[in-house]
């Protein structure tokens, strides 16, 4: 990866994440959720096309090598998560599992959808 491309990628990464503290001042003090929607959209945005970027970077199109490895990842991140970071970490597993359900055509032709995990519902 060129220097220039990094320095590009930093600055994208340091203008999300300032959106992102932006949106979260607002949270804190903004009692209209709908007075949000701008912002929200904005940082939506900024995370696909950032998202976007690193799929074409990587060149791997395939939905499973990466969320193999998220998965992988996430699994591990579970043994070493404080208590309060778990609930997170398994919303993300339920959402990657979701993923690769809807890749699948579902997991059991012809059957129900497994229901949410309750400790994560």
């Amino acid at each position: 990866m060129s220097v220039a491309l990094r320095v590009a990628e930093d600055t994208d990464r340091s203008d999300l994440v300032a959106q992102l503290r932006d949106l979260v001042a607002l949270l804190d003090r903004t009692p209209r959720l709908d007075a949000l929607s701008p912002l929200v959209h904005d940082c939506n945005a900024a995370l696909e096309e950032s998202l976007g970027a690193a799929r074409d970077r990587d060149g791997d199109h395939d939905p499973r090598s990466p969320t193999s490895r998220e998965l992988a990842w996430l699994t591990e991140m579970m043994l070493v998560a404080e208590p309060q970071d778990l609930v997170v970490i398994m919303r993300q597993i339920r959402r990657l599992l979701g993923r690769i359900d809807t890749h699948a055509g579902g997991l059991r032709a012809g059957m129900a959808s497994p229901s949410p995990c309750p400790a994560t519902a």
